[in-house]
């Protein structure tokens, strides 16, 4: 019966692809920073509502998130959610193929919804604004939207081939601030404290500390405020870092090595710092649940797609979906969207030029049906969800019980 279903998913495909990659190319083409992605919730959610889907905007106290449902046959249990993102960079656009998440996602819902005939359960299609710094999902987390939800599935676009992701990096933002004294840069500097200094002495004291790092510890920041004028000693400057690793009390010992660093950098100028980390917006790591995992890669091999493991070395980025697997069982593969032998760093011009190329497309679609067909798995073979689910369990156990290990 499983396989009847998955079928009719590829030909629902063939009827929806079309307006799919109009949404995403739409996306695409309209770039919208994080919170402000208004065009494309407004095109997303105008697609969901056409195929049926109820609708709530502006959900979790978020501008552009949503929440679009589907009962299948009026039941309302058990749930799977795709979650959407659809925000962009500054300056390069697209160039982490949210515009591809979007429509896949919501057309995954849309696929499964399909099957009203045989399957019980719901389909939620969540909105999550913001993953490139604001962290939607998290606030999500925290307003209750994943309190019914059973599974929870994206696919994000990768600049080689398919990868079963299985781990990324924990992300606390942090802030820091420089208080200098102003003066005449050439009359008379030594009556100023350079804040300027201050932070370029930062920045050198972190180039130091990485060679004593562990190989999953990631520094990065910009200068976002350096001064106001070239004859004027800087008083205030101010860097937007991030701090990650694998686990996060790793990522809490490294703060506090940044931490010196900035203490360092203010005792070494003269300087005033303040730290900023915004552990309300600390991007967790990912746990991936295996089973839903390996179904995954069954249904993409089942589309011709053969989905390799996660590298050893291959730590990835950090993201809010991360939070969401603490909570539910989830999954975040990678699609890859670049050309056969070829590789496409993320966060560049070339991604966001493949974000909307024939391969692109291919990708999108496959992965929107393989995700379809997880629901349909996890839908219509209770033992299936019951396997996901203990995991899920387990993991939380051992994870629980590592944290007490380590307090004591």
């Amino acid at each position: 019966m499983l396989k009847k279903f998955k079928h009719q998913i590829q030909k629902e495909a063939e009827n929806i692809e079309q307006e799919m990659w109009e949404t995403a190319l739409f996306i695409h083409e309209h770039p919208e920073l994080g919170s402000a992605e208004f065009q494309a919730v407004e095109k997303l959610t105008e697609l969901l509502e056409k195929h049926g889907f109820k609708v709530e905007r502006e959900v979790a106290g978020l501008k552009t998130a949503f929440r679009a449902t589907y009962a299948l046959n009026g039941n309302t249990s058990p749930t799977v959610a795709y979650l959407a993102e659809y925000d962009a960079l500054p300056e390069v656009g697209h160039a982490c193929g949210h515009n591809l998440i979007g429509a896949m996602s919501a057309g995954a819902g849309i696929l499964l919804s399909k099957l009203k005939d045989g399957l019980k359960g719901r389909i939620i299609v969540l909105g999550t604004p913001d993953e490139e710094g604001g962290g939607g999902k998290i606030s999500m987390v925290k307003e209750g939207l994943f309190h019914d939800v059973d599974a929870a599935m994206m696919i994000h676009p990768g600049g080689s081939g398919d990868i079963k992701r299985k781990w990324n990096l924990a992300a606390f933002p942090v802030v820091v601030e420089f208080y200098g004294k102003p003066a005449h840069a050439a009359a008379k500097p030594y009556e100023g404290i350079n804040a300027l200094d201050a932070m370029l002495a930062l920045f050198n004291n972190i180039a130091q500390l990485r060679q004593q790092l562990k190989d999953d510890v990631r520094i990065h920041g910009i200068i976002t405020h350096g001064g106001a004028a070239a004859n004027i000693i800087p008083e205030y400057t101010r860097g937007s870092f991030a701090v990650r690793a694998s686990e996060l009390d790793r990522t809490h010992e490294v703060l506090e090595k940044f931490k010196n660093c900035v203490k360092a950098a203010a005792l070494a100028t003269g300087a005033t710092e303040n730290i900023h980390i915004d552990f309300e917006k600390a991007y967790e790591p990912l746990m991936t649940n295996n089973v839903l995992m390996d179904l995954y890669g069954e249904n993409m091999q089942s589309l011709g797609v053969e989905v390799e493991e996660q590298s050893a070395s291959e730590l990835g980025g950090s993201s809010d979906m991360g939070n969401v697997s603490q909570v539910v069982p989830a999954i975040h593969p990678t699609g890859g969207i670049a050309e056969p032998g070829q590789e496409i760093i993320g966060h560049s011009h070339e991604f966001a030029a493949a974000s909307k190329s024939e391969r692109a497309k291919t990708a999108m679609m496959q992965g929107m049906q393989a995700l379809a067909m997880c629901g349909v798995d996890l839908l219509g073979n209770p033992d299936t969800l019951r396997a996901v689910k203990e995991e899920f369990q387990q993991n939380m156990t051992k994870r629980k019980a590592g944290s007490d290990a380590k307090k004591h």
